[in-house]
């Protein structure tokens, strides 16, 4: 996960801005379910595009603030020794303050889960931008580029007409909302239907994630919760986790929804966090965070 810098400023508290404050959680990313980074947004109820955002690190007992950002950050995920995420502007930064990439629409760490089935992993980091290119964050070499894409995450290509695999195989013809892809393993969803290995499925409430772990593949619903399709078929795993993002650890399946995160080892017993830590620490009297945050260039 990197080192553990202190708060580059206490969490801004702009009082004349925010009208009506909420809270959620925007993202998560780790290594380990032990120790996870989360991105905690704090936003203007009426309006979510105001707001401010603390990169939180979730350990077995512990939440601390790691930096203070502005505006509500979108997507957070780790880059080799470092974490990086993406901007109210959609540009790549590092926790330090420093831009990676511009125009950045989606992220996918690619090859991660591959522990999980016994072999190492072989992870990069692919970035998804406004024009359509995916992008390996460490290398800055382009891995394909697919018109009309809106996003990868689950490691799939998602354009409005159709579906690709990262490799650029047109893998289904037509809408989908989501979809994961796993080296032969694919799925995808479009309002209540869901194909799994080209097997369908009716959902009780729209899929918002996917993805394949523990040979089994997990559909959220922000509606209807965490489910599970395995060799019995479809059937609902946890209703509370009403997850917007899935992520597959060396070690686990990370689930993240607006009011909590839960780890899992075994895609069985799940361990929850929910909002209430992370609120403390957003109303704490603070002060604002440091210049390379607050005025980032455009």
């Amino acid at each position: 996960m990197g080192p553990n810098p202190t708060p580059s400023g206490r969490f801004p508290r702009p009082a004349s801005v925010l009208r009506s404050a909420a809270h959620r959680f925007a993202g998560a990313c780790g290594r380990s379910v032990a120790d996870v980074m989360v991105l905690g947004v704090r936003f203007d109820d009426e309006d979510p595009s105001i707001g401010d955002t603390l990169a939180l690190r979730l350990r077995p007992g512990r939440l601390d603030a790691v930096a203070a950002l502005a505006g509500p950050a979108r997507a957070i995920a780790c880059c080799g020794d470092d974490v990086v995420f993406i901007d109210a502007r959609g540009d790549l930064r590092t926790l330090e303050g420093g831009r990676v990439l511009e125009d950045v629409i989606d992220l996918f760490e690619d090859g991660e889960g591959a522990s999980l089935s016994g072999s190492p992993p072989e992870s990069r980091l692919l970035a998804l931008q406004g024009s359509g290119e995916v992008v390996d964050v460490v290398t800055g070499a382009a891995v394909l580029r697919v018109r009309g894409a809106r996003s990868i995450r689950g490691g799939a290509v998602v354009t409005s007409d159709a579906l690709y695999t990262l490799d650029g195989v047109k893998a289904h013809n037509g809408p989908v909302d989501v979809a994961a892809s796993s080296g032969h393993r694919l799925a995808w969803a479009k309002g209540r239907n869901l194909v799994v290995d080209g097997r369908p499925f009716v959902l009780r409430q729209p899929a918002h994630a996917l993805c394949f772990a523990f040979g089994d593949c997990f559909v959220s619903s922000n509606i209807s919760g965490l489910s599970v399709v395995d060799e019995h078929g479809l059937r609902a795993l946890r209703p509370s986790l009403r997850a917007h993002t899935l992520t597959v650890l060396n070690d686990g399946l990370l689930v993240v929804s607006d009011l909590m995160v839960a780890t899992s080892e075994d895609g069985v017993d799940f361990i929850s966090r929910d909002l209430a830590s992370y609120v403390r620490l957003a109303e704490k009297e603070s002060v604002r965070p440091s210049a390379k945050h607050a005025q980032q260039s455009p």
